[in-house]
């Protein structure tokens, strides 16, 4: 996102932008070099057409960030919420998504469908009020559609919550068919 926003950026600038060693850096540069997503020139990093392809595309699809209050819902001490449009066909249970907002060192995620006209949690019955109340939160900074999904990640830091977060929302992307 860095590189579509921040374009030409040394291996140095993003390093500290990401909050990583420049070693890390080069690491991921080299896997999206490796990819095509990204090229070198003398002015820095930049993406190709295929990494601007992807840049439009994740930016169409994703709106937020936007923090939610803790509550038993979002149980950790800072919780961000991502809006995902139209990917309700790429979440089963939500457990996926979990999974890769632990793996990337957030507390978890949780994932909420807009279905009928609601927040409704996969494979849960009714809606209870911490839904409806990051329902509202939600519905004052984006308009939701139908099939949209809502994304929690939950850390104990606002970094941590926000790579959760962004786990779950690049997992949920990695899993819409086409």
């Amino acid at each position: 996102m860095l590189l579509g926003s921040e374009s030409p950026i040394g291996r140095l600038k993003l390093s500290k932008k990401l909050m990583l060693g420049e070693s890390s850096a080069r690491t991921i540069l080299k896997h999206l070099k490796t990819l095509g997503l990204v090229e070198a020139s003398r002015r820095g990093y930049s993406l190709t057409r295929k990494g601007k392809r992807l840049y439009s595309f994740i930016r169409e699809r994703i709106l937020g960030p936007i923090e939610v209050e803790k509550n038993t819902l979002a149980f950790g001490d800072f919780n961000i919420a991502f809006l995902v449009k139209a990917a309700a066909e790429a979440v089963r249970l939500g457990l996926e998504q979990r999974d890769a907002a632990v793996r990337v060192g957030g507390l978890g995620a949780i994932t909420l469908i807009f279905k009928d006209g609601r927040l409704v949690m996969p494979g849960v019955e009714g809606c209870t009020s911490e839904i409806v109340e990051v329902e509202k939160l939600v519905k004052s900074n984006f308009k939701l559609e139908e099939g949209d999904v809502v994304i929690l990640g939950t850390g104990r830091s606002l970094r941590e919550a926000e790579l959760a977060a962004k786990a779950a929302v690049l997992e949920t992307l990695r899993r819409l068919k086409g």
